[in-house]
């Protein structure tokens, strides 16, 4: 182990001269705050640079200052602050589409978790992971946590460790761990900015949000910094201790795992090969420099509203006659809006009219005073344009921003493969081409990310594994089926594509695939109600048919009237073998039944037409009694 605190001394002493002043330093550009960070790693700056980007769309309600280092021309300097004082996020919907779009990765139907069986107790793993500390469970930590870190800080890491480390004294009085119970290990979340040094795969010096305890003002306070030291089979902790100024610390060995594999997973996203090294951007980013110009048009949008929504008056003023009275009781009068005030022995503004020379003609109650016409004064009678009027700003400007947003927006949302139905779909031949196209390109765009994210998944179920059991975990660890088909559309878009297609005239094929898929999208987190319609989808020729359709297809020999009966009352038929079994749908194969339920409606279909003919018949017999009669 001296080879690694040799090491760690090493990034130790590096990361000492730079965090004195803290990970990042704030910088005032033309008046606007901007943040730059240190250069620990070769990528750290660039790392952290594109997470702050990301996080204006994705989380923050700051201001983001960095898109208005260079103000927009003409803006004032109460503009700006205007703008600052009262930013709103417009762009946090589109983030919020694209990471529900990624979370249907995680339908039920979109991937499995086979856990080998162990003991007659079970799996100790899967009980474990099933039941995890903080989080619930690794699968909560996984969908809620690691997808949203991912998409926003792809050069972030997660962590397994012990949740805590317990220890004793043995016989020889030094403290040693606590070997009765077994580690509670559980997956922690490191920002890129906390990722100081590292080596992808060998090893990572961290720096903790936790604090150690030094003095301070005189006391202790849990104010002193702490890292970490992760390797591939060592676990180390490096904290401050005594007087905060001094900088000292301890390196102290939490416990070793002997896994050969560093217990510390990138997050990952679409990797840039540079000559630093690798470095992973969240796809999200892409989209960034679109949305930043949504940002800044909405802002700007928003100061022209409020221009406008003050329209300016103008209104004939008088000559300002203000004056005020001087030490030796003479008078000094408004000259063009400058009084010389002899006491002072300096010229002042004009406190009435402000410096423009003209006082109001306006009443205190907005009143326009109008001079009538005298003997010796002509008044106003000869004004030759009213004597007040507005001055409103032109529309155009906002009218052109909106479109300018709007389009943006639809641009930005098509980088990440939001598309929305109406901009989907058209009614055309080529409508079956474009959906399946649009399907294809938004799963190459989702199958990176799904897989990526599972790889996480798969690595903190095999590092707590080994952390908690060593060597005995091999036999517990599950086999991870990753999803390798999605379905990512909202039923409102299905709704649109099925009418667009139907109005095409596309095969039934076709729109009989978009129904199936439409179903799933409604019911797929309802088990029974799933089954029930994929059997009805599949057992029914007939579905995507309107009535008047079917009979034609009836009369013209294309279709048995059976399949009419199914597809007019098949809920019917499997509510009825439901109360009549309720276990049918696990006591039958899907193709067992979908044969009772065609069976259902065929004997349905018969018992329709013997009453029919029975009903005919007797109708002819009445008809032959009444002429006998």
């Amino acid at each position: 182990m001296q080879q690694e605190i040799q090491h760690i001394n090493s990034l130790l002493e590096q990361a000492k001269a730079k965090i004195k002043k803290g990970v990042s330093i704030k910088k005032s550009v033309n008046d606007v705050s901007v943040r730059e960070y240190q250069e620990f790693n070769p990528l750290y700056a660039r790392a952290c640079q594109i997470r702050d980007k990301i996080a204006v769309h994705a989380e923050g309600d700051e201001f983001p200052e960095h898109l208005f280092v260079v103000r927009a021309p003409r803006m004032t300097k109460d503009e700006f602050d205007y703008i600052k004082s009262n930013y709103k996020n417009e762009t946090r919907p589109v983030y919020l589409d694209f990471f529900n779009t990624v979370m249907r990765i995680f339908h039920d139907s979109n991937w499995s978790i086979d856990w080998p069986s162990f003991d007659e107790d079970g799996n100790p793993l899967a009980q474990y992971m099933e039941n995890l500390p903080i989080y619930g469970s690794e699968e909560t930590f996984t969908r809620d946590i690691v997808t949203h870190a991912k998409l926003t800080d792809a050069m972030g890491v997660i962590v397994v460790k012990p949740r805590t480390i317990k220890t004793i004294k043995n016989d020889q009085g030094e403290e040693v761990i606590d070997n009765r119970e077994r580690f509670e290990p559980l997956p922690y979340y490191f920002r890129c900015d906390q990722v100081l040094f590292y080596e992808e795969g060998e090893y990572y010096f961290l720096l903790s949000d936790e604090k150690s305890e030094v003095d301070y003002g005189g006391r202790k306070s849990k104010e002193g910094v702490v890292f970490e030291y992760h390797d591939k089979n060592h676990f180390y902790r490096i904290e401050q201790y005594g007087r905060k100024s001094d900088y000292n610390f301890r390196v102290i060995h939490q416990y070793s795992h002997n896994w050969n594999r560093v217990t510390v997973h990138r997050l990952k996203g679409v990797p840039r090969v540079t000559k630093d090294g690798v470095l992973h951007v969240s796809p999200f980013y892409f989209a960034v420099d679109i949305l930043d110009l949504v940002t800044l048009n909405a802002t700007n949008l928003q100061t022209i509203i409020n221009n406008a929504a003050y329209p300016y008056r103008i209104v004939y003023g008088d000559e300002c006659d203000f004056q005020i009275t001087l030490s030796d009781n003479t008078e000094a009068a408004c000259n063009g809006g400058k009084i010389f005030n002899s006491d002072l022995n300096a010229t002042i503004t004009c406190p009435s009219c402000n410096g423009s020379g003209l006082k109001s003609r306006l009443s205190p109650l907005g009143v326009m005073i109008i001079r009538a016409p005298s003997t010796e004064f002509k008044g106003d009678a000869e004004l030759k344009q009213d004597p007040i009027k507005w001055v409103e700003p032109s529309t155009n400007q906002q009218d052109f921003l909106k479109k300018k947003i709007a389009s943006d927006e639809i641009r930005a949302r098509k980088i990440i493969h939001l598309h929305s139905g109406n901009s989907e779909a058209s009614a055309g031949p080529d409508l079956a081409t474009k959906m399946v196209l649009d399907l294809k390109a938004l799963y190459a765009f989702l199958k990176p990310i799904s897989d990526q994210i599972f790889d996480l998944k798969s690595f903190i179920i095999c590092a707590s594994g080994w952390i908690r059991y060593a060597e005995e975990s091999k036999k517990m660890n599950p086999v991870i089926s990753y999803p390798v088909s999605y379905d990512f559309k909202t039923e409102t878009d299905y709704i649109s594509q099925i009418s667009e297609a139907i109005k095409a005239g596309l095969p039934p094929m076709v729109i009989h695939s978009i129904m199936f898929r439409f179903l799933q999208s409604l019911y797929y987190n309802e088990k029974r109600t799933a089954d029930v319609f994929s059997l009805i989808v599949s057992a029914d020729r007939l579905l995507v048919f309107d009535s008047q359709t079917i009979q034609s297809k009836i009369r013209d020999g294309l279709a048995e009237k059976w399949e009419s009966v199914l597809h007019d009352s098949a809920i019917i038929f499997v509510n009825e073998m439901l109360i009549a079994e309720p276990e049918f749908f696990d006591k039958y194969s899907p193709e067992e039944r979908k044969e009772k339920l065609i069976e259902a409606a065929k004997k349905k279909a018969a018992d329709i037409e013997a009453a029919r003919k029975a009903s005919a018949g007797a109708s002819a017999q009445s008809r032959v009694n009444e002429i006998l009669n």
